[in-house]
């Protein structure tokens, strides 16, 4: 059965509607040795299992979105900021966010009690895994004497989890599965406002002392520690994560700011449509538009918004991104492919398809999506990694970064976003399981 995100993205995109080059572990120095990015730094201290593989990845780094708005400096302290301003337009290109973040800020009032830091000394996450197991990469400006002092106040002890420096509830490292909704603290960004005893590992680093990796399973922390102690390897060394990492973030092309990232579950976007079988979206069983699939096909065995699609190549791994290049933001598609000439037939088309995606289904409207962005430009191109072999097709979706005034004044009339807002006409997409550009489609 396909999984589905719907509640988890619906709520970041309802509430928006709103670098940091450390050494890395061991095993992982394979990866961010020449890159040295924070994508590639994190990936490196992700496991390379089931557990983490082609799960919904998210990864955001909110230095580069403050760097990315010229006028607006990188406040201290949260509480101080919107008691003083109270305008959140920074939050809106936090699209790669965790949950808790995307939570946090409509119900503020202090972390740093309770988990020792504040969310403006977080530069970048990384989530990865299935509810509820997810974990939370968290890279920052940390202080461990007041992570340490909070956590000890709370109950919690210092342990190892198999070598790494760990601090676990009350209860044990075990524990962290355990909900207790009465005791729930919506300041713990370890939780989801479970009220969960979540433990978490201190990652050693040479340049940055705490690196803080959150999970309420256990195993999970395990597998993330074996990557530390070199005992398994990480998504930074698997050569199709490697590639799309390097493609998203290729200094030639892209010299800007990576704000973030996303890697899609294969099953929830590489839908096929079949219209030489009987029911030719049957792969939509499970999907929460496959009402609107059935009535279309009634009328039409191919509806309207398919009826141009030419052959798409079969795609390992699909990934979006947010960066932005001057002064224009540009937002990713890009497909993972196995050699150079089917990433050169899928990038025009993918190309062709984005141009006209018009979200027919829920938004029910005829223009496509971005004629709605003014100054829209879509250029196809591909990439191939000289390490892997492996090929991209991508295609860049450009367009000016809004200016001052424009975001405010979104921001103020609670009209959907300027800043931001390609890449969450694709989220809202992919939540619905409706970035049809991405199909497969044959018949």
């Amino acid at each position: 059965m396909r999984l589905r995100f719907i509640p988890l993205l619906s709520l970041i995109l309802c509430f928006l509607t709103l670098t940091l080059n450390g050494s890395q572990p061991a095993r992982a120095q394979f990866l961010g040795a020449d890159s040295g990015s924070p994508l590639h730094n994190l990936l490196a201290q992700t496991p390379n299992t089931l557990a983490a593989r082609d799960t919904w990845i998210r990864f955001q780094d909110y230095a580069a979105a403050f760097d990315a708005i010229e006028w607006l400096e990188r406040p201290e302290r949260l509480a101080s900021y919107l008691e003083e301003i109270g305008w959140v337009g920074f939050f809106y290109r936090w699209l790669s966010a965790p949950e808790q973040i995307t939570s946090l800020l409509f119900s503020y009032d202090d972390t740093l009690s309770i988990v020792g830091f504040d969310l403006f000394d977080v530069d970048q996450t990384l989530t990865f895994g299935n509810p509820p197991s997810e974990a939370v990469l968290w890279r920052g400006r940390f202080n461990a004497e007041s992570i340490a002092a909070v956590h000890e106040a709370r109950g919690y002890t210092q342990e190892r989890i198999d070598g790494v420096d760990a601090w676990c509830g009350p209860q044990g490292c075990a524990s962290g599965m355990q909900v207790d909704l009465p005791n729930r603290d919506p300041n713990n960004i370890f939780d989801n406002g479970l009220g969960r005893p979540v433990p978490f590992l201190l990652l050693p680093d040479a340049d940055q002392p705490e690196t803080l990796v959150s999970s309420p399973n256990l195993a999970v922390l395990e597998q993330v520690a074996a990557v530390t102690n070199g005992d398994t390897t990480s998504l930074a060394e698997a050569p199709d994560y490697l590639t799309l990492a390097n493609a998203l973030n290729d200094p030639v092309a892209y010299p800007g700011l990576l704000i973030g990232a996303q890697f899609l579950p294969t099953e929830q976007v590489r839908y096929r449509v079949d219209f030489t079988q009987d029911d030719p979206f049957a792969d939509f069983r499970d999907s929460p538009i496959v009402n609107a699939l059935q009535r279309l096909s009634e009328n039409d065995p191919r509806p309207d918004f398919l009826m141009d699609y030419a052959t798409l190549p079969e795609y390992q791994m699909a990934a979006i991104a947010d960066r932005q290049e001057g002064d224009r933001q540009l937002v990713i598609v890009a497909l993972l492919y196995e050699n150079a000439a089917e990433a050169e037939v899928a990038a025009p088309e993918l190309a062709r398809r984005l141009e006209s995606f018009s979200a027919a289904l829920t938004r029910r409207a005829p223009n496509p999506l971005l004629e709605d962005v003014p100054g829209a430009v879509v250029v196809p191109r591909v990439y191939t990694d000289s390490e892997t072999g492996l090929s991209v097709a991508l295609v860049e979706i450009g367009y000016d970064t809004p200016t001052q005034a424009q975001q405010q004044a979104t921001a103020a009339s609670g009209e959907l976003m300027s800043s931001g807002r390609v890449f969450q006409i694709l989220l809202e997409a992919f939540a619905m399981n409706e970035l049809y550009p991405l199909w497969i489609v044959e018949g």
